[in-house]
């Protein structure tokens, strides 16, 4: 046989083994994806039993959020339906933090919290806080919901106030903000320093930051009210660049005396910074010849001693800026020169009275103008704003109004 036909026939051998050994691949391949198949049905033929799978039961109670608010909307208040008082503006007439605040938007929201119940508020929000009337609804016709109820229930104090109404009492109660606020800035730490001091000290500390804080006031919301207790949250807030920030205290009345608490990180991070301040770094920036503070203001015959006394009598703003002074006085060479009341041109009832200091070689001064009749004051530097704003409750310019429900 001639070579190059020897060489043909060994290739041909070549192409049939290769030829039967991918058949043989293909087979095996074939036959272990078979017995997966089989495997695998078998384990689903023994987790059910063989019984065809069932698909799972409707919910009856899922995607109500509209229905809830519609029994709420429709439910009979003190002055017809609840839909139609806060359409009519009973909150923004008788609630005092709707006039205050001017909120910008005002919605009616619900969420599932249990099977069968919804959460319904009318929220507003103004900057960072969301508050409003708020209630549970219960959807299920046979579902537990106290006698008469219908199945909404209120949850606070303002949802208390729509369906109640309640007498002048009652009112005075919802309406306690600047109360509330001038027991919490007035509150002494054992070290001597006052609320209102510590939260000045703290925004001093803030503004050494990359962003100067922007100080918005305090916005306090009636929690709940009771035969026994009154409970408040108060809201303290600023922006820092575009981001909103806020410390939150829980003021409780029992009887006269009010109690409080921090009710979150920052509020807490401020209680502390105010716990931990030496009585050794207060200063009295008061003259001593105004120091007698059993002295009426009104007794001074001088318009300008007055307008001083007058601002001297409300020892949280005179105290947080000594707190302030201090604490600016620690990062920097700071010379206390006193106090000085002017006549503002040729009126000769509003004063112009400013504390003068020396900070790094520079005139300086906290400053107010002050009526000398009534007290009324408009603080005309930047200390002055700063510290008049962490001591009082929002309230909006002149000219605005409430929002729109």
């Amino acid at each position: 046989m001639r070579r190059r036909t020897r060489l043909k026939l060994a290739l041909a051998g070549l192409a049939v083994g290769i030829i039967g050994l991918v058949v043989l691949i293909v087979v095996l391949v074939l036959g272990r994806q078979a017995r997966q198949n089989e495997l695998a049905a078998l384990l689903a033929a023994e987790a059910g039993d063989g019984a065809p799978t069932e698909a799972a039961p409707e919910d009856p109670y899922d995607g109500l959020e509209l229905e809830a608010i519609r029994r709420v909307q429709d439910r009979r208040g003190a002055s017809g339906t609840i839909g139609d008082a806060i359409r009519n503006g009973a909150l923004a007439d008788a609630i005092e933090v709707y006039g205050e605040n001017v909120p910008a938007e005002s919605e009616w929201v619900a969420r599932r919290v249990e099977e069968s119940v919804y959460e319904v508020v009318h929220e507003t929000r103004f900057h960072g806080v969301a508050f409003g009337p708020r209630w549970f609804v219960q959807m299920d016709a046979d579902g537990p919901a106290p006698e008469g109820s219908g199945g909404v229930v209120p949850t606070n104090a303002l949802a208390d106030w729509l369906h109640d109404g309640g007498d002048d009492t009652h009112l005075r109660q919802m309406n306690r903000s600047d109360e509330v606020v001038e027991a919490l800035t007035r509150h002494r730490f054992d070290s001597g320093v006052r609320l209102a001091s510590a939260m000045l000290v703290f925004f001093l500390g803030r503004a050494d930051g990359a962003v100067e804080p922007e100080v918005i006031g305090w916005t306090v919301i009636p929690h709940q009210l009771s035969a026994d207790e009154a409970v408040y949250q108060a809201w303290f807030q600023w922006y820092e660049g575009e981001d909103v920030q806020d410390a939150l205290w829980e003021v409780s009345y029992r009887g006269a005396a009010p109690t409080f608490r921090a009710r979150d990180q920052r509020a807490d991070q401020i209680m502390r910074a105010g716990a931990e301040v030496s009585s050794d770094e207060l200063i009295d920036i008061r003259p001593e010849s105004l120091r007698d503070v059993d002295t009426p203001p009104e007794s001074e015959r001088d318009a300008r001693v007055r307008a001083l006394r007058l601002l001297l009598a409300d020892t949280r703003v005179v105290e947080a800026v000594g707190a302030l002074l201090a604490a600016r006085g620690r990062n920097g060479e700071l010379e206390y020169v006193q106090w000085h009341s002017t006549f503002v041109d040729d009126d000769r009832d509003t004063c112009a009275v400013e504390y003068r200091y020396r900070e790094r070689g520079d005139d300086r001064a906290v400053s107010w103008e002050i009526d000398s009749r009534t007290g009324e004051r408009t603080p005309t530097s930047e200390i002055a704003a700063l510290a008049e704003v962490t001591l009082s409750v929002y309230r909006a310019p002149d000219g605005d109004g409430a929002a729109a429900p």
